[in-house]
């Protein structure tokens, strides 16, 4: 994107040592810090994948329905 790799070190410098927190019914549940990527494992990730897909799904019927994409006919047999 044409950035300066300085600049990217600062951005990179504030993003992996700022730590975050959440609200869980309006309460503040503590701290975690930024990290890449999701752990095997993570009970967060079919979520993210479920959620991806419905994008991916409303992308496509979009497509179809706007004459961008249309299928083909495969011969059985």
């Amino acid at each position: 994107m044409g950035f300066g790799s300085k600049w990217l070190g600062w951005m990179w410098s504030c993003l992996s040592s700022a730590k975050f927190s959440v609200l869980v019914n309006g309460v503040p549940a503590g701290f975690f810090p930024s990290t890449k990527g999701l752990r095997q494992g993570d009970p967060l990730s079919p979520y993210l994948f479920v959620i991806g897909m419905e994008v991916l799904d409303f992308l496509i019927r979009r497509a179809v329905e706007g004459g961008f994409l249309s299928g083909c006919k495969i011969r059985s047999g």
